[in-house]
């Protein structure tokens, strides 16, 4: 049975000539499907990555394998062929875009040692603000709520200050052609 949260065989497929091959030597990639079902699982509840069921593998591979593929672009190649996809269905309607942003509070760990939110890193999107140290995450959606941009600052970055920067993200991949801004979207609703 497949859960809300995992990837059907269907969508599996959709992304499988996007994952790395097993070769003949050397060590061998673990069931790309059950460990992109764990980073789901992950997303999907919050929890942390050592609380990951075990049927997923081992967390550390699932983590090593999600930074991994963050950093490479795999991730985003998914996420465009996924985008592709509801294109080509008719489930992605851009006449209406959707922006919101919401902050996450950040763990005192997070934190580190004492310093001054100005000696942060912006590579890290953590930042001081009324409600602590945290991140925010800033999205655009689609009319039907298909996720389209996200933009992550730190959480003393202000909602209005990222409106262009989220609708500049959005890119709608079109069959045989170059991403599209789809920044002039008729109607902009920001939250």
């Amino acid at each position: 049975m497949v859960r809300r949260h995992e990837l059907s065989k269907e969508q599996y497929e959709l992304i499988e000539d996007l994952l790395p091959m097993n070769g003949n030597r050397g060590g061998q990639w673990k069931n790309h499907r059950e460990l992109l079902n764990g980073m789901f699982w992950v997303l999907y509840s919050g929890a942390q990555w050592r609380e990951m069921p075990e049927r997923y593998g081992p967390w550390k591979t699932v983590y090593d394998r999600f930074r991994r593929w963050g950093r490479d672009g795999t991730i985003e190649k998914m996420l465009s062929r996924f985008h592709l996809k509801l294109d080509e269905n008719g489930y992605i309607d851009i006449s209406e875009a959707f922006i919101d942003s919401t902050i996450i509070r950040s763990s005192r760990s997070a934190a580190g040692a004492k310093k001054s939110p100005e000696s942060e890193p912006s590579g890290h999107a953590l930042g001081m603000s009324r409600g602590g140290f945290g991140t925010k995450i800033h999205l655009a959606c689609d009319k039907n709520g298909v996720p389209l941009s996200v933009v992550i600052t730190g959480g003393l970055v202000h909602d209005s200050t990222q409106v262009e920067s989220v609708l500049n993200k959005i890119r709608i991949p079109r069959q045989g052609a170059v991403d599209q801004p789809a920044s002039a979207a008729p109607a902009v609703s920001v939250d």
